[in-house]
Formats: structure tokens, sequence, C-alpha cells
């Protein structure tokens, strides 16, 4: 039975714990929050307490590590307002953990933020936003085990209610694509990875999702009874979208959700 560690127990890390869990791995989980690790242990999860800091790790991180041979890192930056600076330091603390545990594989949750936005359509191979700490992060990690790298677009699913996120305000870009994932994807492609053992590569985890942010979120809000956004007339930005063909190609992957609006509106 191969023994999974999921670094970062939250929104999408409960989730995808379970159903690990349901298909016969080995899994432990973590959290920063001592508080969150009860409700996680009366899940039958084995459940740790370690946060990663600037200077190190705190908690049971060789409990965690312990017989373990393929860890999911969540592991984003904490908040806009984080200095870059920071976060990468993070990351060379959990490195440095990483280095001295035996560990075989990783996969490292990242985000199509990474791309630098331009009007053709965002592969694994378009530029990058190189200073960005999340693109170090991914290139460190890289660096210490083999590596999956899953950059998901914007997250929906239960308690990520699209409506809630942009009702009633003023904003610009009204006609570039959205590039959403809903939650069961996101634990569906981990799945595919890890049942594959695929070779250490980098994937675009999208939705085909075609609607541009005006059309998408208006519906959104009109679906959960909010005000509607309003968006200006300014056409100028790059109207990137994410293709996620090499991940369907790689891993015969096909979404549980294609089309976000269609599970908006609970027509699929």
């Amino acid at each position: 039975m191969q023994q999974i560690a999921i670094l970062g127990c939250g929104w999408l890390g409960q989730p995808l714990a379970l159903a690990l869990q349901n298909a016969g791995y080995g899994v432990k989980v973590s959290r920063r929050d001592p508080n969150a690790l009860a409700e996680l242990r009366q899940q039958g999860l084995h459940a740790y307490a370690l946060d990663i800091t600037e200077v190190g790790i705190e908690g049971q991180w060789q409990g965690f590590c312990e017989q373990v041979t393929s860890m999911i890192v969540m592991l984003p930056p904490r908040s806009k307002s984080q200095h870059p600076d920071r976060y990468r330091l993070q990351i060379d603390s959990l490195c440095h953990g990483l280095r001295e545990s035996h560990v075989q594989r990783l996969i490292f949750i990242s985000s199509t933020g990474v791309y630098q936005k331009h009007n053709t359509p965002l592969t694994e191979t378009s530029p990058l936003v190189l200073e960005s700490a999340l693109v170090y992060a991914e290139q460190v990690i890289q660096s210490v085990r083999p590596t999956c790298t899953l950059r998901f677009s914007g997250l929906v699913g239960p308690a990520r209610i699209p409506g809630r996120f942009l009702a009633g305000k003023q904003l610009d870009a009204g006609l570039t694509p959205v590039n959403l994932i809903h939650q069961q994807d996101c634990i569906g492609v981990i799945l595919a990875v890890l049942a594959q053992q695929t070779e250490p590569k980098t994937y675009n985890v999208s939705s085909a999702t075609q609607a541009t942010r005006q059309d998408f979120y208006t519906l959104a809000a009109r679906q959960a009874d909010l005000p509607a956004p309003q968006f200006s007339t300014d056409n100028s930005l790059p109207l990137c979208r994410v293709n996620s063909d090499k991940l369907m190609a790689d891993l015969n992957y096909q979404f549980t959700y294609p089309d976000i609006t269609k599970w908006l509106t609970h027509d699929s």
C-alpha cells in the first residue's frame, strides 16, 4: 500500500485525503492550526501539526514523512499581502526538510497564475513570470525530488461559489476568458497522477469552459441572487485561455466538469 502525505489539508486537501483513503492509500495529513486536527482525526486520518516557517519546520516533520512514498505539497503563498521573500524562505525550509527525508516523489500544487498573459493559448511551455515566488517554488522543489507540478486554474466547488467572488463590483477585463477548475477534477487529476506513476512533468489543469468573465460572473451572481458585477468596455487586456490538452493526452483524463457554466446552472 502506498503511503501518501498531504502537506496542507484545507479546502482541497481534506476531500482529497478522503478520496485517497477510499481508493486504498495510506494517508497522512497536516495542518498549521492544531485546533483543526481533531476534525481530521475524527475522519480516520493520521493528522500532524506542522508549520513551514521562514526559519524552519515546526512540528512532527519526521513522523509525518516516515514511510511516505509520495507527498502532495499544497503550500501556496498565504495571502497576496505576504512578501514574496517570506514565501521563498518557507519553500527553502520545506526543501531542506525534504532533502533530509526519504520521501520518493512529490506532487506540487501550483497555479496558472505563473504565466505571462498573452492573446495566445497558455500551454506548459508559455513564458512565465520569472520574478514570481511561485515560479521559484516550482523550480526549487523540482530540484529536490522527482516532481509532478500541477498548475490549477481558479478553484470552484463546495464553499467556493463563483457568484460571491465579484458580486456588485466594478471590474475590467470583461471579455477575457474564465479559466476555472472544479474541486472534483483537482482530486481526479491527482488520483490519476498517483495511479499512473507518471514521469516528472508539469501540467495545466483547467476546464474548457467557453465563457467570458462578464458573461460567467453575471450568470454566477444571478444564480446566487446577488448583484451582478459591472464590467468596463476596456478590451485592451490579453485574452489568454489556459490549455489542458497535454494533461488529457498523457493521463487519458476526462474532466468531470469540462464546462463550469453547466455546473453553475446544474445542467450537468
